[in-house]
């Protein structure tokens, strides 16, 4: 959505999705937006409009997901476009627009490393955004992007999921926003993406 959003700023502790601040539609009353801990955690003490295109989930409430980048003006780009920062490259909590296929494999790590549940820097069973379709037996697509497990149950349309570590991979606009690796081990290529969002026509 072309809005801006003006924060408040109330007592919330938990990572769930706190109120978080307002958006201004002409002629109506204004929509109170909330965030979860991550988005919250982007915008410390912010007082000024947090400027569109802003990246929101309509349901129960509205929930802010993130700033939308717009490189070069283009509001979407192809997955993999030079247009996306890459893993050396800071720049947390930026939100793309992608277009891409979305699959899933499920491959089972031996043992599990110290990352939050499903993490985006899991080495073993993922999600990833790739330039074409891809059969998920063949393993992790080569050279797309790895997400959290959960993205392609989450966000692919019509999920078909799964045989044995097989998905069928799912064509879409997805919405993507860059995060750190938060281990302290990591000291070089430490950012990922982590899938927030799809984008659909409203019919």
């Amino acid at each position: 959505a072309d809005v801006s959003l003006t924060p408040i700023h109330e007592a919330c502790e938990a990572p769930a999705p706190c109120p978080f601040g307002t958006i201004a539609l002409p002629g109506l009353d204004p929509v109170p937006v909330t965030a979860d801990k991550d988005v919250r955690a982007l915008f410390p003490g912010a007082m000024a409009p947090i400027a569109g295109p802003l990246a929101t989930q309509l349901g129960g409430d509205v929930a802010l997901l993130g700033v939308v980048t717009v490189p070069g003006g283009k509001l979407v780009v192809p997955v993999g476009s030079t247009a996306l920062p890459g893993a050396d490259k800071d720049a947390r909590g930026a939100v793309f627009a992608v277009t891409g296929w979305l699959v899933q494999t499920l491959f089972s790590c031996p043992t599990m490393p110290s990352l939050p549940p499903d993490s985006p820097f899991q080495p073993c069973g993922a999600s990833y955004i790739t330039f074409g379709p891809h059969d998920a037996e063949k393993g992790a697509p080569f050279g797309a992007t790895q997400l959290q497990a959960s993205a392609y149950e989450t966000f692919a349309a019509d999920p078909a999921c799964c045989s044995g570590s097989t998905s069928e991979s799912r064509q879409g606009t997805y919405l993507i926003r860059q995060v750190k690796d938060p281990r302290l081990t990591c000291s070089a290529n430490c950012y990922g993406w982590l899938m927030v969002g799809r984008l659909d026509p409203i019919q």
